[in-house]
């Protein structure tokens, strides 16, 4: 089974504990017509050392196509970086089809860690930091499948992506996650390979 990069940038099969406390959601999260806030929560969500570039707007439909838009009645992200390369996104869900009891999945060979913390507004955060291998040539460019046992101990690391995903499912419904992805690191260390700070991003996220 290969993957594909969900909207939110993260991994679509995969799905810091301890408690916060609520935090009122500001205007750059939950206003479809403020794309300049939500692209200023972005940058505040991926302050870390590598500079971010300019900023790509997209949203998602009711049927669930992509448009290069600022703002959208549906879904929203915004995108920095290149492709292949370093990228980050900023995603938030207005309304989805959720898990009700929000958890780390199974493990498995691509997850490298997982945590949960949970508000006392009931809001669940999931950190997750996933790899994921080079499909063969076949499947075409740009493809990565999920590492079986034992395969990645005799990959390369040219071979590899590895995200870290941040997401807050709300108890109203929504989804807001941020994601740092990394193609060809230089280990499977997070500390080493990501730029972003992971509690910026939580704060973000849990806005």
């Amino acid at each position: 089974m290969f993957l594909v990069a969900a909207a939110c940038g993260g991994i679509a099969l995969a799905t810091r504990s301890g408690d916060r406390a609520a935090v009122p959601a500001p205007a750059a999260l939950g206003s479809p017509t403020s794309a300049e806030a939500f692209e200023a929560a972005a940058r505040r969500a991926f302050s870390g050392t590598s500079p971010l570039g300019p900023a790509r707007h997209g949203s998602l439909g009711e049927n669930g196509a992509a448009s290069r838009s600022a703002a959208g009645t549906g879904a929203r992200y915004v995108d920095f970086g290149n492709e292949g390369q370093h990228t980050w996104r900023l995603y938030e869900e207005p309304e989805g089809d959720h898990p009700q009891r929000p958890s780390c999945p199974t493990a498995t060979p691509a997850m490298l860690s997982c945590d949960v913390g949970r508000g006392s507004d009931g809001d669940v955060t999931i950190t997750t930091v996933l790899v994921s291998v080079k499909a063969p040539a076949e499947f075409g460019p740009g493809k990565y499948t999920l590492p079986v046992d034992g395969q990645l101990a005799k990959s390369r690391l040219d071979d590899l992506r590895v995200e870290r995903n941040v997401r807050t499912f709300r108890t109203d419904g929504t989804m807001v996650s941020a994601t740092e992805t990394v193609f060809e690191p230089s280990s499977l260390n997070p500390e080493q390979i990501f730029s972003s700070n992971v509690t910026s991003m939580r704060a973000v996220v849990e806005e």
